[in-house]
């Protein structure tokens, strides 16, 4: 499952996906950079480094951003990015460990990729253990009350329900309909992500569904379809 994301296509597919683009709006609303806040964040996953190029973009005051991947190809299309202030480092979590304290940690799409309840609470106590006390830890990741097999919203995804708590999506094209590329997830339950919060030393847990349209835009509401939306916004504050 780890080897998903080691491609290209990926990297190009999610670059002009709006659904990302969504999820990034998200992390960046619960991260509350406002009036030029000069904070220190941990991206666990960042992938070829699309959140950091919009972080920079919108937030040049930002110094101290340290986004890290296990994937090699990802990391080098990050580094050939070249943003000031930002470090991208190769690493698992199983392996990653800076003498650093920060003000956040985030992931996107990234805890569902944890195939064992042992792999959540490692993404969970790697945040812990590098943030700040009263520091936040905010991902996105599967609304545990999705359904797969109701209706699909999303032009850009279909999903599948893969055994007891798998999750298959195929990547669309919203303009032709063509699968771009498939990858497999884990759904986990609540309680799942409680277990590693408390674990890891959160004291608050909290949950907001991201209510997205067909296109991926973000919605104020989801007209009562709760249980269709796929994501959601997890916070835990240490």
């Amino acid at each position: 499952m780890k080897d998903q994301f080691d491609r290209i296509e990926y990297s190009a597919f999610i670059g002009n996906d709006e659904s990302r683009g969504a999820h990034y709006a998200a992390v960046i609303d619960a991260l509350d950079l406002k009036n030029g806040n000069l904070v220190s964040i941990l991206d666990i996953g960042c992938g070829s480094g699309d959140f950091e190029v919009l972080l920079a973009n919108k937030f040049p005051h930002l110094n101290n951003i340290l986004a890290y991947d296990p994937q090699s190809v990802q990391v080098s299309e990050a580094k050939k990015k070249s943003l000031e202030n930002v470090e991208f480092v190769c690493c698992s979590t199983l392996h990653f460990d800076r003498d650093q304290k920060f003000d956040f940690a985030v992931s996107i799409l990234v805890l569902p990729y944890a195939e064992t309840q042992e792999d959540l609470n490692d993404v969970f106590a790697v945040a812990s253990r590098h943030l700040k006390p009263c520091g936040k830890f905010i991902s996105v990741t599967y609304n545990p009350d999705f359904d797969p097999d109701e209706e699909q919203i999303l032009a850009s995804r279909n999903f599948e329900r893969l055994g007891l708590n798998g999750l298959g999506v195929k990547f669309v094209d919203p303009e032709n309909g063509g699968v771009q590329f498939e990858t497999k997830a884990v759904q986990h339950g609540a309680n799942s992500y409680m277990a590693a919060a408390h674990l890891s030393g959160f004291s608050k847990i909290s949950h907001d569904v991201l209510y997205l349209d067909k296109n991926g835009a973000r919605m104020s509401s989801d007209n009562g379809l709760i249980a269709r939306q796929p994501y959601m916004v997890l916070e835990c504050i240490k």
